[in-house]
């Protein structure tokens, strides 16, 4: 998508976003091979492409929502301070937490409640706005186009925005709530790759729809250069020309 239309900001984001996606994993992999790597700099890194790779995802959304609602400033104003929220997460990073290496588990990074805290507010609060602005984007474009095309857009993104709101809900309870022994890395590795995933389907999806939106639905077409040269042959025509 990014090779076909170079100058459209939406392939790009899904291209970054699964771009660090492969990047989160294999970092996540050498914690577990045991690597000597400075385990400060994964950690961070790890943090900085999770955040990195959820403002990519945000940006498709908002410059859509912006556009479609016909530039409206609230939506920047609102979807840009929540965008710069779930950016500062590696910032808060390097003062709230500090890693070790232990044997046995590798790369240890020790947070305090405030980070969880702060990490998941951000992310959720940045999901949910921008979920419904798309859900309500869909829904309007659909009322008030009334084609198929837009029907399957409706109704593919809302299932897609819930599936991203819903994994990445369930994963911030996951990591406050005291359930058991759960590998935090590798829970925000399953979200982002999972939201990551559904996204470039529907862009996917989408792009296909819209390129066969305005196809005529009917066997009938009318040659208009036939036409005009059938008419210009009509003696009756050109008298009453």
């Amino acid at each position: 998508m990014a090779i076909a239309r170079p100058n459209t900001l939406t392939p790009w984001c899904c291209l970054v976003s699964s771009a660090l996606g492969v990047v989160t994993s294999i970092l996540a992999l050498i914690t577990f091979l045991g690597i000597a790597f400075n385990c400060r700099i994964l950690i961070l890194a790890i943090i900085s492409s999770w955040s990195l790779s959820q403002i990519s995802n945000s940006l498709i959304l908002l410059r859509r929502a912006y556009l479609v609602l016909y530039r409206r400033k609230w939506v920047a104003y609102i979807g840009i301070p929540l965008m710069l929220a779930s950016l500062s997460c590696p910032v808060a990073a390097v003062f709230t937490t500090f890693s070790t290496l232990e044997p046995g588990v590798g790369c240890a990074c020790y947070y305090s409640i405030e980070f969880l805290w702060y990490g998941t507010g951000a992310s959720v609060l940045v999901n949910i706005f921008f979920s419904g602005i798309f859900c309500y984007i869909a829904l309007k474009q659909y009322r008030l186009f009334r084609s198929n095309a837009w029907k399957r857009l409706a109704r593919d993104g809302i299932q897609t925005m819930a599936m991203a709101a819903f994994s990445n809900i369930a994963s911030r309870v996951l990591m406050i709530a005291p359930v058991g022994h759960i590998n935090l890395d590798m829970l925000l590795i399953a979200d982002r790759l999972f939201v990551t995933t559904i996204l470039i389907s529907y862009c996917k999806g989408m792009n296909k729809s819209v390129g066969t939106s305005h196809r005529p639905h009917t066997d009938f077409v009318l040659n208009l250069a036939q036409t005009s040269a059938d008419e210009s042959n009509d003696p009756a025509q050109s008298i009453r020309a």
